[in-house]
């Protein structure tokens, strides 16, 4: 089943015509994204998806002492008239790591989310984040059993 809709934007309005435009982003960029996309934790019937996983590696750097800083460096390759992303993500120096390489990508926006995504995975698995994706000082909610 597809669905349609309508956007109404008022002429000139660059604030809505940007609106319009991170919408039509995320769309494409979910539409990139896989069931092998996303890291399922089991024992706590939580999931993280690529989309979602930018915001959990903000949560973790969040929660270290001192420095709060995340650095996303994306490389441009070419190959074979196509143009392939890969993006890099370095943390912060107290981190349970430092760097992390994604795979190659056909867009800048799924090259970032799943390098998060891998980053995500292998934080839970040094025991940086609880099973349900969430850095070790915070509890997650009563209401939900996964973040969004």
């Amino acid at each position: 089943m597809t669905s349609q809709f309508i956007v109404m934007l008022e002429r000139g309005n660059i604030t809505q015509t940007y609106d319009l435009f991170n919408l039509i982003r995320s769309e494409l960029s979910m539409k990139d994204t896989t069931e092998k996309d996303t890291y399922i934790v089991e024992a706590a019937k939580a999931s993280g998806a690529a989309n979602s996983s930018v915001t959990f590696i903000q949560r973790y750097c969040d929660k270290l002492p001192r420095n709060k800083y995340v650095y996303f460096i994306l490389s441009n390759l070419s190959r074979r008239k196509k143009s392939s992303y890969q993006c890099q993500l370095t943390l912060p120096p107290n981190a349970a790591f430092q760097t992390m390489t994604g795979a190659l990508c056909r867009n800048t926006v799924l090259s970032k989310q799943l390098v998060c995504l891998e980053s995500c995975k292998k934080l839970h698995q040094m025991g940086a984040l609880t099973d349900h994706l969430l850095p070790i000082s915070e509890k997650p909610s009563q209401s939900s059993s996964h973040p969004n």
